[in-house]
């Protein structure tokens, strides 16, 4: 949704559902990861802060929020791949993380869902521009695999 300009994506709720994460994107000249804080009813914004900067060549984000609380997992546009990579962002403090290196001749990594545990992803990528991939991965063994691969279609 375009407000003044800006390009809203993503909104997530935390787990408790006392914030609300989204991405804020003016194309080609910034890209912000932001929360916003709820009041108990859900019916005031108390805060809206930036959590972390987004490549400026992103389009509409998806996120995905832990179960648990501890991690925001986005896509970001990857300048030195020139593709998406899933990135994880910790609430405790701490760097952001690049989780997924895609192969150059994907487009990247997208639509990134935590598990129940907070431990294991699914994502999809993108293969060639033409079909997606399941894969998963845990950010315990930070391996990712391919689960299934359908036949010209994305999944």
């Amino acid at each position: 949704m375009k407000v003044n300009g800006e390009l809203l994506s993503g909104p997530q709720f935390s787990p408790d559902g006392l914030s609300i994460v989204y991405q804020r994107q003016v194309f080609g000249q910034s890209c912000e990861i932001r929360q916003l804080t709820l009041d108990e009813e859900r019916r005031v914004v108390l805060k809206d802060q930036v959590l972390t900067l987004c490549n400026k060549k992103n389009f509409r984000s998806r996120m995905s929020w832990s179960p648990d609380g501890k991690y925001l997992v986005y896509q970001d546009f990857q300048e030195d791949y020139q593709n998406i990579a899933l990135m994880l962002y910790p609430f405790s403090g701490g760097k952001v993380e690049r989780l997924t290196l895609p192969p150059a001749t994907s487009r990247g990594d997208i639509l990134a869902v935590f598990a129940s545990d907070s431990d294991h992803l699914a994502f999809v990528r993108d293969v060639a521009q033409s079909t997606g991939q399941i894969w998963m991965m845990s950010l315990t063994g930070r391996e990712p695999k391919m689960l299934y691969q359908p036949k010209d279609r994305y999944p």
